[in-house]
């Protein structure tokens, strides 16, 4: 019997996003094709334009149409990078789906928004 691997798959919620917005859901696909539920997740944002801020809210869904903000948000007023490390719906649950909302971009010169995340089995 072959061994199953879990699998990290690298996903861009929002790149060099210009304006407040709700992003398109996102998954990673395993190495059977199936698409793969995470019980923790790793998101980074970055921003160009040097924005006065912004906020962005992560969301998880079990079904890909029902929405639930996780208890983490990032605010951001000074440009750097930021990671944090977030549990989809509470300790020791998973979620195949994950989205980022976009509120409050502001200032700067056209600034954009990018938010990467990775999923870890």
């Amino acid at each position: 019997m072959a061994t199953y691997n879990s699998t990290t798959v690298t996903l861009t919620l929002f790149n060099a996003q210009a304006s407040n917005a709700t992003g398109t859901k996102q998954f990673g696909i395993d190495q059977f094709s199936h698409v793969q539920s995470y019980t923790n997740w790793s998101v980074q944002t970055s921003s160009t334009g040097t924005p006065t801020g912004y906020t962005i809210t992560i969301q998880f869904s079990i079904d890909g149409v029902n929405w639930v903000n996780a208890a983490t948000t990032f605010t951001q007023a000074d440009g750097n990078p930021v990671t944090k490390n977030i549990t989809p719906l509470g300790s020791g649950t998973a979620a195949p789906y994950i989205r980022a909302v976009l509120t409050g971009l502001t200032g700067g010169t056209a600034p954009t928004v990018t938010v990467s995340c990775v999923g870890v089995s």
